[in-house]
């Protein structure tokens, strides 16, 4: 194996984490802009991400009553009807999640896109 030969392997996730990480170590505090994208990127994505969550959990729960109905013999078939409300609520929270936020990053897009352009014509 010869030993004077040159590799290089790039990774732009490593790069990336490794910016991140030095980033908290820097004297320098990210400027208002940064905070600004960062605030409008959880703004867009956050309402969306929690109401999923609260849908799939009330879904669930549904669910779950469903199978208290359906080991009584006398409510089996209101059992039946109630798991499937139960899965068809499930199954909505991410297409809804997804809606949600879709909406949130179209209202948010103009800005995030300035504010993005704006930082990277700035690092150059």
């Amino acid at each position: 194996m010869n030993s004077d030969r040159f590799e290089y392997t790039y990774s732009p996730q490593k790069n990336y984490e490794a910016e991140r990480i030095a980033s908290k170590y820097r004297e320098e505090k990210p400027d208002e802009e940064l905070k600004e994208l960062y605030r409008l990127d959880k703004r867009a994505e956050l309402p969306g991400t929690v109401t999923g969550i609260a849908i799939g959990i009330i879904g669930t729960v549904i669910l779950a009553l469903s199978i208290n109905y359906m080991v009584s013999s006398a409510h089996f078939y209101a059992g039946l009807v109630l798991s499937a409300a139960g899965l068809a609520v499930t199954a909505a929270a991410a297409p809804v999640s997804l809606l949600i936020t879709r909406k949130n990053r179209i209202k948010y897009k103009d800005r995030i896109l300035q504010l993005s352009e704006r930082i990277n014509s700035r690092r150059k």
